[in-house]
């Protein structure tokens, strides 16, 4: 009776959760991203039933109630990316995310694209806004994001060729952020002896990383190897411009 008793109140103990496998992700970024982090939307279109669809199903049901944080922020990482990819794919003419909905530009669309329902995450249907604005800058204090999160535009971050996970989070964010801040197409630091030329990322998101324009460059110091330019930045020096965004799909040739 004993024995039995101890295998009755084991049955009723939870098992321990699973961190979200994502792997599956991993295959498809290092599939249809090339070493230029450009997507071939055209073959993942054809295969997206065998490759992408299954990632997404798992996300529709995922369970994060037992999750770390850094496990919780790299799903919704990996949620955004993905489900942004599969918004492109279900409209094969598009040459931009925005010329999905009316207005073709952020300055004369009628209906923005990052706010229709994309998919199911966590049992709930959600937009990239939510996704983006509503969860992680709400619910992580975490501005490396901005490097990390892609709208398919080719002035985004790129697209890394790995699913974030929990365990190599911090890594793989210090990488990004250090990619996109050393990218000459994406910024210049310096552009000239007195100027910083830096994504309008940095403007639009500025108070993820400081009360103004002085904070910005302070955030970048750590990330610069050259010592007199980091210097700089800590002390706030430069003058800030910031760099058209390029909304151009983020599509391999």
């Amino acid at each position: 009776m004993p024995v039995l008793l101890l295998c009755a109140l084991c049955v009723s103990i939870p098992a321990t959760a699973q961190p979200v496998d994502h792997s599956a992700f991993t295959d498809v970024l290092g599939t249809y991203v090339d070493a230029e982090h450009r997507v071939d939307y055209t073959q993942l279109r054809t295969d997206r039933a065998t490759t992408l669809d299954p990632y997404l199903e798992q996300l529709a049901t995922a369970n994060l109630e037992t999750l770390s944080r850094n496990e919780r922020l790299a799903f919704w990482m990996n949620a955004y990316n993905a489900l942004t990819m599969a918004l492109i794919l279900e409209h094969d003419t598009v040459d931009t995310i925005w010329s999905i909905t009316p207005g073709n530009t952020p300055e004369t669309t009628t209906e923005s694209p990052f706010a229709l329902p994309v998919g199911t995450v966590a049992d709930t249907m959600r937009t990239l806004d939510e996704i983006e604005h509503g969860i992680i800058r709400e619910r992580f204090d975490e501005p490396r994001i901005h490097f990390a999160l892609v709208c398919a535009a080719a002035s985004c971050p790129p697209l890394r060729r790995e699913a974030y996970t929990g365990h190599a989070l911090d890594a793989q964010l210090e990488d990004q952020t250090r990619a996109f801040l050393h990218n000459p197409a994406l910024n210049q630091i310096p552009a000239t002896e007195d100027t910083i030329r830096v994504s309008r990322l940095l403007d639009w998101y500025q108070a993820d990383f400081g009360p103004d324009a002085e904070a910005v460059q302070q955030y970048i110091a750590p990330y610069i190897d050259d010592p007199e330019v980091q210097e700089a930045l800590r002390n706030g020096t430069y003058t800030v411009a910031y760099l058209p965004y390029d909304w151009a799909l983020n599509a391999q040739r």
